[in-house]
């Protein structure tokens, strides 16, 4: 009787395998996920009932491929190595752990373990291990406040290339209005703005507004429609609207180059008429069409937040009554502009 009992168990502790086996895929379980054969090793191997390299042998005998075998391993081996590279495929790996659901209890707290004793030589290595030990967000704060690594050199490119995905963009302006030509006697004027654009790739379209106000060195004569006469004015108020077009054509590190192509239309108000005065307006307006370059710096590698030297040139021809002192001619805006853009994916 004691040789029945005794033999069998002699047998159990002489081959562990087959109990580890029958813990982690005992028959009703056949058709368990690698997920859930992961939980299972993980749970005995925090139990320390078994040999931790025999529970691992027999869980990658059946998942050698699976995700959680691969995690359980950079836990071991934070720095990577030659079959563990740390490559795009785990920077995959890390943004996907931002939105998917938690993993189970045990298999999270094995890895967490693991990587806690771990000493990494690497940037790269202490990245994963902050990932590893603290989740997404603790990674994500590591990453952002260092230097060096693989992964942050992905980062950078990621962020580069997100910025050249669809983006809404807003910027304000300020400057100076040049006339040029009879258009000079208005003399220069301040200038502000602002440029609303939607953003792909390295092209953007834009809606601009740009307001100029002042006076100038002397008055000029216009044509009134109230009074059918010619009178005089130093009043200058102008505005600009109009759809433009740029052109990134050269990057150089934080610094963008850009050209524009602008069309809309230019006004030149000479006497605003009151509300409920029954008078008209009298302005001088024209077509415009405007050829620029821009410098643009951006503050951070997703290129969120810019700002820029523009210059563009207006070509216009501003329509006067006969007799009226003449405003032919072109006028330069040089304006400073601080704006932000607005990324449609994350």
């Amino acid at each position: 009787m004691l040789v029945s009992v005794f033999y069998p168990r002699i047998g159990a502790w002489s081959d562990p395998g087959s109990e580890i086996r029958r813990q982690l895929f005992s028959t009703y379980q056949q058709d368990s996920s690698c997920a859930e054969i992961a939980e299972r090793a993980a749970t005995l191997i925090l139990a320390e009932t078994y040999e931790e390299w025999q529970i691992v042998r027999e869980w990658s005998s059946r998942c050698q491929s699976s995700d959680e075998i691969m995690l359980y391993r950079r836990a071991l081996e934070v720095d990577g190595a030659a079959d563990l590279p740390v490559d795009r495929a785990l920077k995959t790996r890390i943004e996907l752990s931002r939105r998917e659901t938690k993993m189970p209890e045990n298999l999270t707290q094995l890895l967490r373990a693991k990587a806690e004793v771990a000493t990494p030589q690497t940037e790269d290595g202490k990245l994963i291990r902050a990932w590893l030990t603290g989740g997404y967000y603790a990674y994500s704060a590591l990453l952002n406040s260092g230097t060096g690594g693989k992964l942050r050199k992905f980062e950078r490119e990621d962020a580069i290339a997100r910025a050249d995905g669809l983006a809404y963009e807003m910027s304000l302006t300020g400057g100076s209005w040049l006339p040029s030509g009879e258009l000079a006697r208005l003399a220069n004027q301040p200038s502000i703005g602002m440029l609303l654009s939607l953003s792909l790739m390295r092209i953007s379209i834009g809606m601009k507004l740009d307001f100029r106000f002042g006076e100038s060195p002397a008055p000029y004569s216009y044509y009134n429609p109230n009074t059918q006469s010619l009178q005089q004015t130093s009043r200058v108020n102008s505005l600009y609207m109009g759809a433009e077009i740029r052109y990134d054509f050269l990057r150089l590190s934080a610094f963008s180059f850009l050209v524009s192509v602008g069309l809309g239309y230019d006004n030149l108000t000479h006497y605003a008429a009151t509300r409920y005065s029954g008078e008209k307006p009298a302005m001088s307006d024209s077509f415009s069409m405007a050829l620029g370059l821009v410098v643009r710096y951006y503050f951070d590698d997703q290129r969120t937040v810019f700002t820029d030297l523009s210059c563009n040139r207006h070509f216009v021809s501003y329509d006067v009554a006969p007799g009226a002192d003449s405003l032919s001619g072109n006028y330069t805006t040089v304006l400073f502009a601080v704006g932000m853009k607005l990324l449609t994916v994350d």
